[in-house]
Parts: structure tokens; sequence; C-alpha cells
């Protein structure tokens, strides 16, 4: 499938010159959709990306003809961030490979329905990872996390392997039960408010290392007087900041009770 514009049409441009890209792209607060992308990978060969690359400097990806694109996206409340929305608003298909993983917690609900709204991918999979929200959930333990992620990685080969073959339909088995109507009654919630009611603070734990702000894919946290501050109109709600903060000192509602997750396999 080729996405964006078609570069061999370009005056001067020699296509046979190029190197053909297989890309596997992902959006991760915590690491889930990165681990399932170079799992992925492992087994295709492409190049994996983070997505941020792209939407926090506004710049588009052209994929010539002849190159495929895989988008890892986790699902928040049952559709997907408002960065991986941002991004396929600038993609545009016709004739080559375009596939989307979703990751979730529990169910996709109909995120897909949501990614359809702009681009219609060739072939669509879901898969449960570990539900990594502490502000509502309490995060499992060391010992069940790697038991999870033990068990996911049988899927994600299925996956992998149907990626390399580029074979095309739906095969998200975990969109869950009455899952249109479930996307309907909440992702427009995550849509309007998003981080926007959110109380993130940092406790006196902070240390002022900057990480948060340089993780933060919406460039939404500043450091003034050796602490963060959110502007929560941009927050996209990945709790990258809070999940990765080497002290805990970030904190949301229940998040301080539930635990904290990172993906114990995935190195940022």
């Amino acid at each position: 499938m080729r996405v964006g514009i078609d570069l061999s049409k370009i005056s001067g441009y020699n296509i046979s010159k190029r190197k053909v890209r297989k890309m596997i792209l992902y959006f991760t607060g915590t690491g889930n959709a990165k681990y399932i992308a170079e799992k992925i990978a492992n087994v295709t060969g492409d190049e994996t990306k983070n997505i941020v690359a792209y939407t926090r400097d506004n710049e588009k990806l052209s994929i010539a003809d002849g190159e495929r694109l895989v988008l890892v996206s986790p699902v928040y409340y049952w559709g997907i961030p408002e960065s991986v929305k941002g991004f396929l608003k600038t993609l545009k298909t016709a004739g080559r490979y375009f596939a989307i993983v979703l990751e979730c917690g529990g169910s996709t609900g109909n995120a897909q329905g949501v990614c359809e709204r702009y681009v219609r991918p060739d072939a669509v999979f879901g898969v449960v990872a570990v539900d990594n929200f502490c502000p509502m959930f309490k995060i499992e333990s060391a010992e069940e996390t790697e038991k999870r992620l033990d068990a996911q990685n049988a899927k994600i080969a299925v996956i992998a392997d149907k990626i390399r073959n580029e074979e095309k339909g739906d095969f998200n088995d975990v969109k869950g039960g009455f899952y249109k109507l479930n996307t309907a009654l909440l992702y427009p919630i995550y849509e309007k408010f998003g981080g926007r009611k959110t109380k993130f603070s940092a406790s006196d734990d902070c240390v002022n290392c900057g990480l948060c702000e340089s993780i933060c894919p919406v460039s939404a946290i500043k450091i003034e007087n050796g602490k963060p501050v959110w502007t929560k109109e941009k927050c996209d709600m990945c709790l990258g900041c809070l999940s990765r903060c080497p002290k805990n000192a970030i904190s949301i509602k229940k998040s301080l009770k539930n635990g904290r997750y990172v993906n114990p396999r995935v190195k940022f």
C-alpha cells in the first residue's frame, strides 16, 4: 500500500536508487506497544520507530510504492490516542500493505472503526497486553506481568508471520462484547476531555531530572521552578511521565496505591 505521495512521479527522483522501507511505527507511554513492535520486527526484519518522531515535529511520513507500514497503537477508552489519530489524518493509502496492531488491557472495542475514520488498513490485529492504567486499576505483580508477557508472545508471533506474508483481513479477535457500543459510549469522553480534567502532581521526591518533560509525546510538560507543570489541554493521557518517573514522584488520583507499570522487557 502506498502511503503519502508517490515519489517515483517527482521529477528527478530515481525510485530505483531509494532503499525500500518496511516500517513498524508505535506509540507508547509505558512500553507495551514498543515491545510488540520489536517482537514483530524480529520476525519481519522491519525498522521500528516511535511515532513521536513524526507527530511531535508535525512531520509527514511518505511511504512510496513497494513499501510496507505497520502501526502499533494502544487502546484508550476503546479508541485510540489523540496522537495516533492525528498521525492517521496525515496518511493517504492507495495500493500497498498497511496494517494496524491494537494493544489493549482487556479488549479493543471498536478502536478499529476509529482508525477507519481516517484510513482503511489492509489488516487489523488485536493483542491483550498488561493493563497499565493505574489511575483506575491495580497494577499486576512482577510475576503476573512476566506470565502475561510470555502468554502474549505466541499471539505476537502469529501476527508477525501474517504481516511478513502481507496477509489481508480483520484478524482482531479481542474486540469484546458490544464492542461498537462500548466505543460509542466511552471514547467521546476521552475525545472531549483527554487529560484536560486530570490533576497530575509532583511530590517533594522530584529531583528535577527533566525526564518527564523530554519524553512527553505532545510537549505538555515544562519544568518550572524545579517541578514539572502540565498543560492539560495538550495531555494525551499516555501516563509515560507518571510511570517512568525514576523517583515515583508523579501521581494522579489512585495511582499511588495502585502502583506503577513499565514494560520490564523494553529499553527506552
